[in-house]
């Protein structure tokens, strides 16, 4: 293998290794419209589910999309308000993390330590 097939091969490993995408969501306020596409494996919206990183949706008459096609995918937040929440997963793996208060009487809005 000469040079130039090496540096091709070496930059298309590497490459997939950082393919991995991760969406950090904060809005509060209403009307908001949020759509959300990924495909392949190894992608995140939201943060951790031990910290205050977690997707947060406050507000009413929100329309959030998410469509997740893959495998090892994490979807992790909360809402408050009555907003409307389509969410389309498909593969193996994938988690799906949610609190969901439409009035915050239970805590979903207050923040993890």
């Amino acid at each position: 293998m000469n040079i130039k097939q090496y540096t091709f091969v070496m930059m298309f490993l590497v490459g997939t290794a950082y393919a991995d995408n991760e969406i950090y969501i904060d809005q509060v306020g209403d009307g908001g419209v949020i759509e959300i596409i990924q495909d392949g494996s190894g992608n995140k919206v939201g943060g951790s589910t031990s910290d205050t990183t977690k997707m947060l949706l406050d507000g009413d008459n929100m329309d959030f999309n998410v469509n997740i096609s893959g495998g090892s995918n994490n979807l992790i937040g909360k809402i408050i308000g009555t907003s409307t929440v389509d969410i389309d997963i498909d593969g193996s793996t994938n988690d799906l993390l949610f609190d969901v208060d439409k009035d915050n009487t239970y805590g979903a809005g207050i923040s993890e330590s």
